[in-house]
């Protein structure tokens, strides 16, 4: 991907109410939104520093359904959908929707993962 597409990424997801992400194709974080911080309770950099802080955030019963997930995301299947459940660091429970789309190049070939994040409930604790 080049810096030009990447400009244009971090423009539309800053911008977005929604988190946002850009991963490559063998799931490195490669940016984030600003608005995962409002959603998760953690910050972008928190993110990036961690590659694993959203598995650690996953409430342990919903964990398996993330890692089956990251496996059998590929080429074959563009776009996927899970719900599964965050703890933010003020004790409280979100439920999470999860989409993930690949995005192909001119030449068909996958260049990167798009991930949206929606909160779609709050639970108390």
């Amino acid at each position: 991907m080049n810096d030009e597409h990447m400009h244009i990424y971090k423009t539309l997801f800053d911008t977005s109410n929604y988190w946002e992400g850009l991963a490559s194709m063998d799931h490195k974080l490669l940016y984030l939104s600003l608005a995962c911080e409002t959603i998760s309770g953690y910050s972008r950099d928190a993110f990036m520093q961690d590659p694993d802080l959203l598995l650690k955030i996953i409430l342990p019963e919903d964990r398996d359904l993330w890692l089956r997930h990251k496996e059998e995301h590929t080429t074959s299947i563009p776009q996927t959908e899970i719900m599964f459940r965050i703890l933010r660091p003020d004790g409280e429970i979100r439920w999470i929707d999860h989409i993930c789309k690949i995005i192909f190049n001119e030449g068909g070939q996958c260049m990167a993962l798009v991930k949206r994040i929606v909160s779609m409930k709050r639970i108390s604790h």
